[in-house]
């Protein structure tokens, strides 16, 4: 019975790090992603001229 347990625990253990492995890496590569879409079309976005001349 014992056996059996540890086993249970071993692919328990395995299926939890498996899972936080592929969490972590979905985690980041949303991150990355996401502040390399907001380099590329936000941040670097410009305003019409006219949009200056409003503000002021």
């Amino acid at each position: 019975m014992a056996a059996e347990y540890s086993y249970l625990f071993a692919w328990l253990l395995g299926l939890a790090v498996i899972l936080g492995a592929v969490i972590v890496a979905f985690a980041k590569m949303l991150s990355e992603d996401s502040v390399d879409y907001d380099e590329r079309y936000i941040w670097l976005r410009k305003l019409p001229d006219d949009a200056y001349r409003r503000r002021k």
